[in-house]
């Protein structure tokens, strides 16, 4: 009995070692960075990540090696300015179609809108600032925390897609909503026992405390999302099977869209556009296109309308709620749903760009953006 005693103490100890070594390593080199802390955003900063998609016909519209880089803000793009207030300063607010996640450094639309405005402005600083799985949830918190104090001239907002069926915020979104008004609130920094108490659990409340139970929280939070059916794939047209939906039921799913998520989405882009405009900024809405159209994919032959044409009905009441708010407003709303055309080719599943995809949208955008721009902003027309 003493020897299995000894021998549990000894394991325990050597646990215990283990944990301590790991929390140091990861508090001193960060191997993984993270963009929740506990349940509150914590932007990395200054950071490139390689990606090596498998050489495989899986990933054939991926570049082979993939750089995706933070700047000082958390951002992707360039650093800002010394002088800030004089330059053209723009940045891009959405989900995973804003940020391009894998798409690399310089091939991204923001980045190529970039390069574009350049042609026939003067001064333009842009930053993307999209973020992977936000819907107008995140949006709001990430203008009003951290947007807001930049303070550029204008916000592209590409919105849409994350909130199709959203009345509460999602995983990604939930490093603001619910929990970081109680951290904030705290005139010093909560004891253990109250974070347990008043926040969604242990593991929650100990990842303010431990960047190994913050990584273990992120990791199950990563799961959870990929399993959602959140996360990134190539898909091969040829494989999607057609998709029977009796015009009964089509109407009855269209029917409970607008009675109970297009109301919550309106009031929410109705917040956004308005904190926009309340600390100075000009915003700009996009609508999110997606290979959900009733034709034929110029690609792949692939009859587009018969495997997606419903989900394509869904998705347009939300623009159409965009277009409605803008006009409500008397904002510029670019159109990008019914500019960008129906073509695998320009995305890798039915909604993410590909490189060929994201300099599509630029193109597009810069196209519409440019003569507002002039308008609203002669200055710094070349």
């Amino acid at each position: 009995m003493k020897k299995i005693i000894l021998n549990g103490t000894l394991l325990l100890m050597s646990c215990v070692v283990a944990l301590v070594i790991f929390e140091g390593l990861l508090r001193y080199f960060e191997p993984v960075p993270m963009r929740l802390k506990g349940n509150k955003i914590q932007l990395t900063t200054n950071q490139t990540l390689i990606f090596e998609p498998e050489n495989s016909e899986a990933y054939s519209k991926f570049d082979p090696i993939i750089r995706h880089s933070k700047n000082s803000l958390g951002f992707r793009g360039e650093e800002p300015p010394l002088a800030f207030a004089q330059h053209l300063s723009i940045m891009t607010v959405g989900g995973s179609t804003t940020e391009c996640y894998y798409l690399s450094d310089g091939k991204t639309w923001p980045d190529v809108l970039k390069n574009n405005l350049g042609k026939n402005f003067n001064q333009v600083w842009v930053n993307n600032a999209g973020l992977d799985g936000h819907s107008t949830f995140g949006h709001i918190h990430l203008l009003k925390d951290y947007i807001a104090d930049i303070r550029p001239k204008i916000i592209l907002y590409l919105v849409g897609i994350n909130d199709v069926g959203l009345k509460k915020s999602n995983p990604f979104d939930d490093s603001f909503i619910n929990v970081a008004k109680f951290w904030s609130e705290q005139p010093d920094p909560p004891s253990l026992w109250d974070a347990i108490k008043k926040r969604d659990g242990v593991l929650a409340a100990l990842s303010y405390y431990s960047e190994t139970a913050n990584l273990a929280l992120n990791i199950a939070r990563s799961m959870k999302a990929t399993t959602s059916g959140m996360g990134h794939a190539q898909l091969d047209m040829s494989t999607l099977t057609q998709v029977n939906v009796s015009e009964e039921i089509r109407e009855k799913e269209l029917q409970h869209h607008r009675e109970e998520f297009l109301p919550s989405y309106e009031a929410r882009l109705r917040q956004l556009v308005n904190l926009t405009k309340k600390v100075g900024i000009e915003p700009v809405l996009i609508t999110q296109p997606a290979l959900w159209g009733d034709t034929i994919d110029p690609s792949t032959g692939v009859d587009l309308g018969a495997i997606s044409s419903f989900y394509g009905d869904r998705l347009d009441l939300y623009n159409d709620v965009t277009r409605r708010i803008g006009k409500e407003f008397g904002i510029l709303v670019i159109d990008l749903a019914e500019m960008l055309p129906d073509d695998s080719k320009y995305y890798y599943d039915m909604f993410h760009f590909t490189n060929l995809g994201a300099e599509k949208v630029a193109n597009l955008v810069s196209g519409k953006l440019a003569p507002w721009l002039t308008m609203k902003y002669p200055g710094y027309a070349q």
